[in-house]
């Protein structure tokens, strides 16, 4: 079964990250073991390895594609928006239940019933237009509410940074991914599933393209402002978007994050 293989394959990274590596040690210095446990990032030497080859990967394969995917139709890219959300609605509902949101989980049944009838299955908007909201839910966020401590800091193999909490919840919303069950030949399910993540990851990158690539050029240490920037986004994302996307923010506001002491997200 395709979430099972799933499983083991995230079970196989994280733990290959854990033993080959040798973790930063903690300072003896009380200053210092205290910055240490706030960046919280034990395995840096490895991540910043991961980090340099998935950055590498970006500047050859990934950025280029994403800037490609900027110059196609607006409409286009529109579509290929709705139906990214419209397949991830049953996600949604699921953890906002876990959650406790009903608010935010009846939302999400009108946009999966809405958009999927009348939106052709997602290709249109239409309960955007009747102004219900768009819902956004993982299991990593579930288990953030439910108070699981996001664990150290990662950076994974192509899926980039993010935390121990966020890439085991990542399992649970396999499960609820309803291509995981829409067709009968695993080798289908495998290329469907791979093509979903490759295309969704492409129009996030898309969408942030210009601003990554400027905050490249101005950082002293790319890797401890990613680190920095992530954990700030999951923070606001856990917190249903109460603070503004620190990636979203004006320059006048992006100078002030913390420009070496980095820390850093998602669910």
């Amino acid at each position: 079964m395709e979430t099972f293989r799933y499983l083991s394959r995230l079970f196989t990274v994280l733990c290959f990250s854990f033993l080959i590596v040798s973790c930063a040690t903690r300072p003896s210095d009380p200053g210092a073991a205290a910055e240490y446990d706030r960046l919280n990032d034990p395995l840096e030497p490895t991540n910043r390895v991961i980090f340099a080859i998935n950055e590498g990967l970006n500047q050859a394969l990934f950025t280029p594609i994403a800037k490609i995917y900027n110059h196609l139709p607006e409409g286009f890219r529109k579509t290929i928006s709705n139906e990214i959300e419209f397949v991830g609605l049953p996600a949604d509902f699921a953890n906002a239940l876990l959650q406790g949101e009903g608010e935010v989980a009846k939302n999400a049944l009108k946009r999966l019933f809405i958009n999927g009838t009348i939106g052709f299955l997602g290709m249109f908007d239409p309960a955007t237009d009747m102004g219900i909201p768009k819902v956004d839910e993982n299991f990593g966020e579930t288990l953030a509410v439910w108070g699981v401590p996001e664990g150290p800091y990662l950076v994974l193999p192509i899926l980039g940074p993010t935390n121990l909490r966020d890439a085991f919840g990542k399992v649970p919303d396999s499960f609820m991914d309803p291509l995981s069950y829409a067709y009968g030949s695993q080798g289908s399910v495998d290329a469907a599933s791979i093509t979903r993540r490759g295309i969704e990851g492409e129009a996030e990158l898309a969408e942030y393209v210009d601003v990554l690539e400027d905050i490249k050029r101005d950082s002293l240490d790319f890797y401890a402002t990613i680190r920095s920037l992530q954990r700030q986004r999951r923070e606001n994302t856990i917190r249903d978007g109460e603070a503004p996307d620190p990636l979203l923010e004006d320059d006048e506001s992006k100078c002030c994050i913390e420009p070496l002491s980095f820390d850093d997200d998602r669910q």
